[in-house]
């Protein structure tokens, strides 16, 4: 799947994780540090979700969850889903 950039993402855009990237995530995200894992697990977990961009951050993006949580994720780890 190729992520896409062309599109710029925005706030209201449905998005999910680019499942091609997981690997690089985790690599990415790999810590000692028990705040970064469950934060890793925690995106991890989410990943086959869609989500709805909440907020803007440059390289973090928060999304916002159906199951409830809005999580700051990677903005190159998202891909923008076609609107309806």
């Amino acid at each position: 799947m190729t992520t896409q950039f062309s599109k710029s993402i925005k706030v209201g855009d449905k998005v999910t994780f680019d499942n091609d990237q997981i690997e690089v995530f985790k690599a990415e995200t790999s810590s000692t540090d028990k705040a970064v894992r469950q934060y890793q697990q925690l995106v991890l977990g989410g990943i086959d979700q869609v989500g709805v961009v909440k907020e803007l951050g440059g390289n973090l993006t928060t999304v916002s969850y159906p199951d409830g949580w809005d999580l700051p994720v990677p903005t190159k780890y998202l891909i923008v889903l076609p609107s309806e």
